[in-house]
């Protein structure tokens, strides 16, 4: 589980070596109501990219559990970007202005 806050951006990226795998993903956030970002499916590989709408936590779900006898090597990679405010001000000259 990954902890975000509204505003943040989750980006996830992983293949498998080989075969496949159950995979889904989910977000939980402070109001209570969980929702789904990606439906279980099948997948060899997957990417995606998440905006938190609220603080909450945040899941990749993988799931093996139809293969017994075949264990699953999975690479990949999980970002997650801080919003950043940017505050920009008007500066403009005049008879009084002195240079930074």
């Amino acid at each position: 589980p990954i902890e975000v806050q509204k505003g943040e951006t989750v980006k996830a990226e992983w293949r498998l070596q080989q075969g496949d795998i159950d995979f889904s993903a989910r977000f939980a956030g402070v109001s209570g109501n969980p929702t789904e970002v990606a439906k279980v499916e099948r997948v060899s590989s997957h990417s995606l990219e998440f905006v938190a709408p609220e603080d909450g936590v945040f899941s990749l779900c993988y799931d093996n559990s139809f293969s017994w006898l075949r264990r699953k090597v999975l690479e990949g990679k999980v970002k997650l970007l801080a919003l950043s405010v940017f505050v920009e001000k008007s500066l403009k000259g005049g008879s009084n202005s002195r240079p930074f």
